[in-house]
């Protein structure tokens, strides 16, 4: 032990001793730089939120609810981030019952199955519709159709029918029979062109036989703004049931203020009567121009499903 303690200091004593070279990087050349291409990033349209009273009942009035336009549509405007999550048109039906001291109690009218995201947005316009005041008076009720549409598609359909209508942002309205827009102008436009069609899927809405005082032009636009809502039905069902394919003839009524009451399934060849039934729901949640002199106009509509991989 007393001969190996020098000899590994001396080592160490050594080693400590040695200079360190410290190594420089190589020098590298410059990478040329190469310009990146900036792809284009769409823009979604600006989107505006609307208001329509489509019905009053009981004594209350369209007029009642233009006190308290300017307070409900700005509360709408909380839903703007809900309601772009919604594929297609963002728009539904609600029914206000206004007791005789204004308070309203809002409920959805929407029918069918609808997706999560769109619960999700009814639930937030019901909640915004609830909290209205209206002035004190006799109860009734109103029922009002809350959308959400792009500013561009909806001032291009300005100065349409006259309507019930009460809408906000840059297209505005009055009171009863005072609107600028009829009630079949207001909603998305996804379909005019050419119909919305996911990859997979081809949906087509055919020519519709109409009877009564709207023309088969009139009726397409609106079932056409709204075929995001008929493919919906189909997606799910396809998901389900790989292959589905065929068609499916709806019937249905408009009323004189241009609801439709009434639907019925006239023809299905899909095979599937949940598809059907989803179909057959939509129709009642959506608004055409008013029939002239207010009767009413039976329309049979078909509609052509297929997978296309």
């Amino acid at each position: 032990m007393s001969v190996a303690r020098p000899f590994a200091l001396g080592v160490a004593f050594v080693l400590s001793s040695v200079p360190v070279v410290a190594q420089e990087p190589a020098a590298r050349e410059p990478a040329a730089q190469q310009p990146v291409a900036q792809e284009p990033v769409a823009q979604e349209p600006a989107r505006r939120v609307s208001l329509t009273v489509i019905h009053a009942a009981d004594g209350r009035t369209a007029a009642d609810l233009e006190p308290a336009r300017e307070a409900l549509l700005t509360r709408l405007e909380n839903c703007r981030n809900v309601a772009a999550r919604v594929a297609g048109d963002a728009r539904v039906r609600f029914r206000l019952a206004v007791n005789a001291r204004g308070v309203v109690a809002a409920t959805s009218l929407a029918e069918g199955a609808v997706s999560a995201e769109a619960r999700r947005w009814h639930g937030c316009a019901m909640r915004a519709l609830a909290r209205a005041r209206l002035a004190a008076g006799v109860a009734g009720t109103l029922d009002v159709v809350v959308a959400w549409t792009t500013e561009r598609e909806a001032a291009g359909r300005a100065g349409g029918q006259a309507g019930l209508g009460v809408s906000g942002g840059s297209v505005g309205g009055g009171g009863a029979g005072e609107g600028t827009l009829g009630l079949g102008t207001l909603g998305t436009l996804s379909g005019v062109g050419s119909p919305p069609s996911g990859p997979g899927v081809s949906v087509r809405a055919l020519v519709p036989e109409v009877t009564g005082s709207l023309s088969p032009d009139m009726v397409r636009r609106v079932v056409r703004r709204h075929l995001n809502q008929v493919r919906y039905c189909y997606e799910s069902a396809l998901r389900q049931t790989p292959g589905l394919e065929g068609e499916i003839r709806l019937s249905f009524t408009i009323a004189a203020d241009g609801s439709v009451p009434v639907t019925n399934v006239a023809a299905n060849t899909v095979g599937s009567p949940e598809v059907a039934a989803c179909i057959a729901s939509r129709p009642r949640t959506w608004l055409f121009p008013q029939p002239e002199g207010g009767g009413t106009v039976v329309v049979n509509q078909t509609f052509v499903f297929a997978p296309t991989s």
